[in-house]
């Protein structure tokens, strides 16, 4: 092969496997020769620790560490279809991503709802917070004829994820 067919390869190469990597993302690749054919696995890193991931997000995350695989395919076809198979895998991880850390803040939120739910009313900093709001005079003072108060508002959506956590 030319030098400038190989580096053109090489460059694309490259530029498939940087199209499918979200930022900070990282792969490894195991590349195996078996007589004329090649096997390669392109593995995902992930970041975080597998032990500290909460039950209900454990699933998505190996879902995430799934690796993509090319079995016994000479180099012709190897280079036939790799970019559109990495590029097609790059875009599902990242969807996946996404939903992943979705549910890892849903999750968040409701252990910080149950845990805020499970204090005496007085005690919560949000309650404190409003508190401290209703008893500020010059807060108070240009709105003399409301008889609405702070307390009688609804809480914000907590913006769950989309599993509904």
């Amino acid at each position: 092969m030319e030098e400038s067919g190989l580096n053109n390869s090489v460059a694309a190469f490259l530029a498939a496997i940087h199209g499918s990597l979200g930022d900070g993302e990282r792969y490894r690749l195991e590349i195996e020769r078996k007589g004329e054919a090649l096997d390669l696995t392109v593995i995902p890193l992930l970041a975080g620790k597998a032990d500290e991931v909460p039950e209900k997000a454990k699933a998505v995350r190996a879902a995430l560490a799934l690796p993509l695989t090319f079995r016994g395919m000479s180099v012709g076809e190897l280079a036939a279809s790799f970019a559109s198979r990495i590029n097609g895998y790059g875009d599902v991880r990242r969807t996946a991503q996404t939903s992943y850390e979705e549910l890892i803040q849903s999750i968040r939120d409701a252990e910080a709802e149950a845990k805020n739910a499970s204090r005496p009313k007085g005690k919560t900093k949000k309650a404190e917070s409003k508190t401290e709001v209703v008893n500020d005079e010059t807060c108070c003072a240009s709105d003399a004829d409301s008889t609405a108060s702070p307390r009688d508002e609804k809480p914000a959506p907590t913006g769950k994820g989309i599993l509904g956590f």
